[in-house]
């Protein structure tokens, strides 16, 4: 099943608020990275993303753990609270550096939309001018 969800920018707010959502499955990728990634924490987290050892890393919405090849993306406070059957986000090492790659370039480029598929297991992200 296709999971889509849209992000337009905002020139009041100067940033990307949710648009549309389709079977919300990679939505938690929308709190992390306007609220927790923004234009400024990038690097941050491509380096804990890409530092071997290192295995946990958060931010005031998300929690992060890299669990082999794979980063489970959960709600702080549901792995602060060890929720049972709370909703998680699973992708690859590979898949979020992409997705960490590709918010640089929105931030930089500004699109007007960002359009984040997931298809098949695969994650794209595509901008919309």
């Amino acid at each position: 099943m296709q999971q889509i969800f849209v992000l337009k920018y905002n020139e009041q707010w100067k940033g990307y608020l949710l648009e549309k959502v389709v079977n919300g499955g990679i939505i938690h990728l929308e709190p992390f990275l306007t609220g927790d990634v923004g234009c400024h924490a990038i690097d941050f987290f491509k380096e804990w993303l890409n530092t071997p050892g290192e295995r946990d890393a958060g931010g005031n919405y998300s929690h992060l753990e890299k669990v082999e090849d794979k980063v489970v993306l959960s709600f702080e406070y549901d792995w602060f609270h060890e929720t049972p059957g709370a909703p998680v986000l699973e992708m690859t090492i590979d898949e979020l550096n992409y997705i960490l790659d590709r918010w640089r370039e929105a931030c930089q480029k500004k699109p007007k939309r960002i359009i984040f598929t997931r298809d098949d297991g695969k994650i794209t992200v595509d901008f919309e001018d």
